[in-house]
């Protein structure tokens, strides 16, 4: 966050997570919640914020159910936010580290999966570097796995590249967004919540039954 003033035009995002171990983060950890709410402020109809993955199949194939759900869960967290998601399965841009960058200019790399449980984070205007990033993130938005007109076609369709059962799904994450996760789990840690996971489970299902 403290980088984000070096920005200077309407960012891009890439987003490093490819399991669903990994992307539970954006649903338990109230500072990442916050995060989408504050960059959400950017996005508007014209102008929506993207958010860019690379899920190679290997990812998919090697992840069972559970994580798999959680990692659609964690997309349509962020669509719940007005930011539109995109995936590409290319295995060459797997490891891209995290980034967000304005498409002119500068990018901030910050990332710690992969990086020996080490974060980090730095801003740069090297051009070979910034232009990595953006053929990265054209490439995404260009060829997305899950490319669609509206968040429901979008989830709809990276459900069934993770090989789940959309209609199940949808019904199952309606019932527990209705009643909510905490009967069930509740964090002790100040820093966890069910928040982001409920919000996830009640859109989902929501889009689904409104058919957007």
């Amino acid at each position: 966050r403290r980088h984000a003033s070096a920005l200077t035009d309407h960012p891009v995002y890439w987003t490093r997570e490819q399991r669903g171990e990994e992307a539970a983060t954006w649903l338990l950890f109230d500072h990442k919640h916050q995060y989408l709410r504050e960059t959400s402020i950017r996005a508007d109809d014209r102008s929506p914020l993207v958010r860019a993955f690379c899920v190679p199949r290997h990812a998919v194939d090697d992840s069972p159910t559970g994580e798999r759900m959680l990692l659609l869960l964690a997309l349509a967290l962020m669509e719940s936010h007005g930011i539109r998601t995109v995936v590409t399965d290319i295995a060459e841009l797997a490891g891209t580290p995290g980034f967000v960058f304005d498409r002119r200019r500068t990018a901030i790399t910050a990332t710690w999966i992969g990086a020996d449980g080490i974060w980090y984070a730095d801003v740069t205007d090297n051009r070979t570097t910034v232009r990595g990033y953006d053929d990265a993130a054209g490439y995404a938005i260009n060829h997305s796995i899950n490319d669609g007109p509206s968040p429901r076609a979008r989830l709809r369709a990276f459900a069934e590249y993770l090989q789940l059962k959309w209609s199940t799904l949808a019904v199952r994450c309606a019932e527990l967004g209705e009643w909510g996760a905490a009967g069930i789990a509740q964090p002790r840690s100040r820093l966890l919540s069910v928040d982001g996971f409920d919000r996830a489970c009640r859109y989902l299902g929501s889009v689904d039954q409104r058919g957007d």
